[in-house]
């Protein structure tokens, strides 16, 4: 399984043909909201879920949707009101291990890291 957390980390997946089984987005990089042309097209996934998740949080409509995509049978974007990015943390807790989680660095590139706990 391959989880992808960031707009810029999704959209950039997208972009070269390649859809990730789940994707997490808040709309935003470096926490400014981006332009209509750099979104994520969200019509790619087999299924769109929405949670809430203040910067700095991890909270448990969060967990609850990152659950349910780990467990859907299609691919699934998770839409977050407010930030994604500490979702690895729960990632890494929730999901199989060997999963692949790709997330953005800001200033470095893309961290990849493989569910090891």
């Amino acid at each position: 399984m391959i989880v992808a957390v960031g707009d810029v980390t999704v959209k950039t997946l997208i972009d070269i043909g390649f859809t990730p089984e789940i994707a997490l987005i808040d709309g935003q990089t470096k926490r400014t909201k981006l332009e209509e042309s750099d979104c994520v097209n969200t019509s790619v996934f087999a299924h769109v879920l929405t949670a809430e998740n203040p910067p700095g949080l991890l909270t448990p409509s969060l967990r609850g949707a990152i659950e349910n995509a780990i467990f859907a049978d299609e691919s699934v974007v998770i839409e977050v009101e407010g930030e994604e990015d500490l979702a690895p943390i729960l990632i890494h807790l929730i999901a199989p291990l060997g999963t692949i989680v790709l997330y953005g660095q800001p200033g470095l590139g893309v961290v990849m890291r493989i569910t090891d706990i």
